[in-house]
C-alpha cells in the first residue's frame, strides 16, 4: 500500500484466517499480507546493506518492499544479480515500463487517484469550514436569544460549561 494504514512503524503485516472458536488457523486456505510501501522504503533507505548494495543481508520480504518501490534501475539489477528470483518479476517491469499504452494508463490511474484524494481533502476542509461556521451560528443565535430575553448573565456559564450550553441549545431549539 502506498498509505499508511498503522500508526506504528511496522511496514509489514500477515493476517490469518482462523476458527474463533478452536483458534484454529487454516494458513494454507487464507492469509493476507500488507506492505505499508513508505514505511518501508523509509526504514529500509536507513539500512547500511541498502546504502551499500549489500542486498543479500536484507530478508526476501524486504529485498521485495525494495523491489516494489525503488525505482531505481542500479536496485533492480542488484536483486536480480543476488537473488534470480527477481529475474522474471524485472523483465516483466520493463517490459510493462516500455509499453506506451500501458505506461499512459498507469499515469491516468495516478492522476486519477492523486486528484480524488485531493478532492478528498477539499471536501474534508470545506466540511470542516461549514461546521465551525454553523456552530458559530448556533452561538450567535443562542447569545442573541439570551440577551432578547434579559438572560445575558447565563453568556458566561453557557461559554464555559458546554452541559450547560447544550442545555440551552434544546431549550431554545437552536
Amino acid at each position: 500500500m502506498c498509505f499508511d494504514l498503522y500508526k506504528d512503524s511496522r511496514y509489514y503485516r500477515s493476517f490469518v484466517l482462523k476458527d474463533e472458536e478452536t483458534n484454529e488457523i487454516y494458513r494454507q486456505t487464507f492469509k493476507i499480507s500488507f506492505f505499508e510501501l513508505r514505511k518501508a522504503v523509509s526504514e529500509l533507505s536507513q539500512t547500511k546493506e541498502v546504502e551499500t548494495f549489500e542486498l543479500s543481508g536484507l530478508t526476501a520480504r524486504d529485498q521485495w518492499a525494495l523491489f516494489i518501490n525503488s525505482g531505481q534501475q542500479e536496485v533492480y539489477e542488484k536483486l536480480v544479480e543476488e537473488n534470480k528470483t527477481f529475474e522474471e518479476a524485472y523483465e516483466r517491469l520493463k517490459k510493462a515500463s516500455s509499453d506506451e499504452t500501458l505506461m499512459a494508463m498507469y499515469r491516468n490511474r495516478e492522476k486519477a487517484i492523486r486528484d480524488w484524494n485531493d478532492s478528498i481533502n477539499s471536501a474534508r476542509k470545506d466540511g470542516v469550514q461549514q461546521g465551525v461556521q454553523l456552530g458559530e451560528q448556533r452561538v450567535n443565535m443562542l447569545y442573541e436569544r439570551l440577551l432578547k430575553e434579559n438572560r445575558g448573565s447565563e453568556i458566561p456559564k453557557a461559554i464555559a460549561d458546554p452541559t450547560f450550553r447544550t442545555k440551552l441549545f434544546n431549550e431554545y431549539g437552536i
